[in-house]
């Protein structure tokens, strides 16, 4: 048996934490694609994290783009602190938060979506 380092194709459990941000113009399909990540890999246990669309809203895109989503567990909610207390909980394979600038943290005096909440926000979920 060949040893692995944690990181390869999906079947494979990484050991190690790492995230990918994605970025683009509003419309252009970062959480469709996003989305499609659980719906064809249906073996990862994931927490997809909404803080822009209800449930229902993703549950309707998701059956519309078609895939298996048994493995994926939506959660509306825009605390970071609860996010990682449910991420805590649920010990998901793969966790996608739609979007981090909806995010917020009461360690940080600002609004949502400011560079100071993106920040911490960003460095509480690494």
């Amino acid at each position: 048996m060949a040893e692995s380092s944690g990181y390869g194709s999906p079947s494979t459990r990484w050991t190690d934490s790492w995230a990918v941000l994605l970025g683009g113009e509003p419309g252009i399909g970062k959480s469709t694609l996003s989305l499609q990540i659980p719906l064809m890999q249906s073996s990862l246990r994931t927490l997809y994290v909404t803080g822009e669309e209800s449930s229902s809203q993703v549950k309707m895109r998701s059956e519309r783009l078609g895939g298996d989503a048994s493995g994926c567990i939506i959660y509306p909610q825009t605390d970071i602190e609860e996010v990682i207390q449910a991420a805590s909980v649920e010990q998901p394979d793969v966790m996608i938060v739609d979007s981090v600038q909806t995010m917020f943290t009461d360690r940080v005096d600002s609004t949502p979506g400011s560079v100071s909440q993106i920040k911490e926000v960003a460095s509480m979920l690494l």
